[in-house]
């Protein structure tokens, strides 16, 4: 319930960047960092799916914001940002501090702190190497 509310938030925040959802937003921060990477390295970079990170990024590259093309091996394909993205990314960054700045004036910076940390541990749950 918790996940839901604050995803519902950050994406209502982030709807007038163009932007359809807090998965679209992650990925192209994450693409801007990176820069040039393939689909399985993003998805391991975001413990995320490879199937859903490919489902995201064709709504991302159907809006112009990123540019997905072959590797050096044919089977691998290469995801890059493209400058619309920089630019809805541009404008998202700061929507996106909106947000965190209301959750955080909702829960309090102590509570804020310790749910960060709390997750970051979970996210480690499963994994062979702490992160």
């Amino acid at each position: 319930m918790a996940s839901r509310a604050i995803t519902a938030l950050f994406e209502e925040h982030l709807r007038p960047s163009g932007l359809q959802g807090a998965s679209q937003f992650t990925l192209l921060c994450a693409i801007a960092l990176i820069g040039e990477v393939s689909i399985s390295r993003l998805a391991s970079a975001l413990l995320m799916d490879r199937t859903t990170v490919t489902r995201t990024l064709k709504s991302l590259q159907a809006s112009g914001w990123v540019q997905v093309a072959s590797g050096t091996d044919r089977r691998e394909r290469m995801v890059t940002i493209t400058d619309p993205g920089r630019e809805v990314l541009r404008r998202a960054i700061p929507l996106w501090r909106n947000a965190q700045s209301e959750i955080v004036g909702h829960l309090s910076v102590d509570r804020w702190t310790a749910l960060m940390d709390g997750l970051q541990a979970a996210a480690t749950v499963g994994s062979t190497t702490p992160r």
